[in-house]
């Protein structure tokens, strides 16, 4: 796969690997953002701010 695990392996964003699948599916979870909006948790992360916060899946 081009698109799982870590480091990068692909060339441009529609390059997948052999295994297009499991890279399409790694590739959705690379390019999505999450937001926690004030006092809402999300994953155990909470947001005691009075703004929305977004984060990369990544971090978690």
């Amino acid at each position: 796969p081009k698109w799982c695990g870590i480091g990068v392996g692909f060339l441009t964003d529609i390059d997948l690997g052999e295994k297009t699948e499991v890279d399409a599916c790694c590739k959705k979870h690379d390019e999505q953002w999450w937001q926690i909006k004030p006092n809402e948790t999300i994953f155990g992360l909470k947001n005691e701010g009075s703004l929305t916060v977004y984060y990369h899946l990544n971090i978690i």
